[in-house]
């Protein structure tokens, strides 16, 4: 564990320990309190001076609320500890209250000290009344620990980014790789230094300061490369295996290509927060030194932001079919179980690459949430079904249920017994054919929520199961659940089930005609 200069293991004071996790930036936290939860990685604040430390200290107790915490603060007994880097579900989860939070063998809510608990971490979200507060009374020193965090972020995953990407070397020109490696090294390198000495003095500064050219011109060849692929990749409404051979075959070309973008802007990304924290060293005697700094630490996180959601954008759909590929066994290629297993491993193996890569450019790989309406011959939603589903919704789309029904809309006897998977989420009912999502993991395009006109439920009884009507502006459905769902338990789901799907009837007041009165 790292330890800031004034992190000594103390008593805490009160019933409980005094203990903080502010969030001052988006998967950054500043650790504030008596003591240091167990097992948290913490960053000491290298780049700030005694003097900023102590008012980032005072500024969080007061924000806190924090009484008796003033004298502590004084004594150094409560300080400021330092900076955690916290992933999305950590965040979400301390969010929820969570009391008992292991992530990445982080301890992040539960305060430890000698084997035992002994309190409770509070987390601040950056949103909050007491984390703005604290940030509008900071000024420059509030600046600098967002310039710290940032560069102990891209120093830390420059190394991690480059091992990654060693798995796809073959997709870069040696020379591209060599200046790559050799940016990071000496980028990484200065901020190490700057880390040490606390401060980012001239000397590291200029030992960097030349290198604006090279990376600059190393970002525009990487978005070029990134972006040459899209125009081939097939249509959409074209067949699935075609567009999902497409991406497995140049896989590893696009994840090496984003890599070698999101490389290239950290590099660039570095250098800026090197020249803005050299910058701030001069800020108090001249006030367009303190100007510089803060539109160097502007520029850099829009152009950061920018870069990622390129790359986001380019990678997202080979991501969709490469996890659902990896979690089908790859069945596409049933045809040749040789080739199917071949496929179900690569995929597997670049899928994780490209979630590690996705959840550093900030997407949290989609996980299937238990809806909380079910009608199911079995106790649980189909293997495949859970494995697409999650990949296939919209971002931020929640699932509220989920059903297995018989498509009756037609009439000849072809047309009937149809299987179907139902899903209902707050946007969309889902209409799924079951072989097409175990073997391909076609999800067909959904019915928007609001296109729905008129539900019926007939609920059945011990002899019909229920039945179910949806009509929309564009066709209507007729489905009925099996046989299963005539007993009185499985008959409530259907019908409960149903009437979610009914609770999303829209009719539009231009779309009610009007008839003249009789004269």
């Amino acid at each position: 564990m790292n330890e800031t200069p004034n992190s000594h293991e103390v008593e805490p004071f009160g019933d409980e320990g005094n203990v903080a996790v502010i969030e001052i930036q988006p998967g950054v936290g500043l650790v504030v309190g008596d003591l240091l939860p167990e097992g948290l990685d913490v960053t000491p604040l290298s780049l700030l001076d005694d003097s900023a430390r102590d008012k980032v200290t005072h500024a969080a107790t007061q924000a806190l609320g924090w009484a008796n915490a003033g004298a502590q603060a004084a004594q150094g007994v409560v300080a400021a500890r330092g900076l955690v880097q916290l992933d999305a579900a950590t965040v979400q989860a301390l969010k929820q209250g969570a009391t008992l939070m292991q992530s990445q063998g982080k301890t992040l809510s539960v305060l430890m000290k000698n084997g035992k608990i002994v309190g409770h971490a509070r987390f601040v979200p950056a949103a909050a009344g007491t984390a703005s507060t604290m940030a509008a009374s900071l000024g420059p020193a509030m600046v600098m620990l967002g310039i710290q965090a940032e560069l102990n972020r891209l120093a830390s995953l420059s190394k991690h980014n480059i091992e990654l990407t060693r798995e796809l070397r073959s997709t870069i020109k040696d020379g591209e790789w060599s200046e790559t490696v050799g940016h990071h090294r000496d980028l990484r390198e200065a901020v190490e230094t700057a880390m040490r000495i606390g401060a980012v003095s001239d000397s590291v500064w200029q030992g960097v300061a030349p290198k604006r050219g090279e990376l600059l011109s190393q970002v525009e060849r990487a978005s070029r490369a990134l972006k040459r692929l899209t125009p081939q990749l097939p249509q959409k409404n074209k067949d699935a295996k075609e567009r999902q051979q497409f991406l497995l075959e140049h896989a590893e070309e696009m994840i090496g290509d984003a890599q070698a973008l999101v490389r290239a802007v950290d590099a660039l990304t570095m250098y800026r927060l090197l020249e803005a924290g050299n910058a701030h060293a001069r800020a108090e005697q001249d006030p367009r030194e303190a100007s510089r700094r803060d539109h160097l630490v502007e520029v850099s996180r829009q152009y950061d932001d920018e870069a990622k959601r390129e790359a986001r954008e380019v990678l997202r759909e080979l991501r969709v079919e490469l996890n659902v590929a990896a979690g089908l066994k790859a069945n596409w290629y049933a045809f040749d179980r040789r080739l199917s297993r071949k496929n179900a491993t690569d995929a597997a193996q670049l899928a994780g690459i490209l979630n590690q890569m996705a959840e550093r450019l900030g997407d949290a790989t989609p996980q299937y949430e238990e809806p909380r309406f079910e009608a199911l011959e079995q106790a649980t939603a189909p293997s495949s079904l859970r494995t697409v589903l999650p990949w296939r919704l919209s971002d931020d789309e929640r699932l509220l249920g989920v059903a297995e029904v018989a498509d009756t809309s037609g009439i000849g006897v072809g047309d009937i017994g149809r299987r179907r998977y139902l899903a209902m989420t707050d946007r969309h009912l889902y209409v799924m054919v079951p072989r097409e999502v175990e073997s391909d993991g076609v999800v067909r395009e959904p019915i928007p929520a609001e296109s729905i006109r008129y539900v019926r439920v007939r609920p059945g009884d011990e002899k019909q199961p229920p039945r179910l009507t949806v009509a929309t502006t564009e066709e209507d459905y007729s489905f009925e659940f099996g046989s299963w769902a005539k007993g009185s338990d499985k008959r409530d789901a259907a019908v409960q089930f149903s009437n979610l799907v009914a609770s999303r009837m829209h009719l539009p007041a231009d779309e009610v005609p009007v008839v003249p009165p009789q004269e």
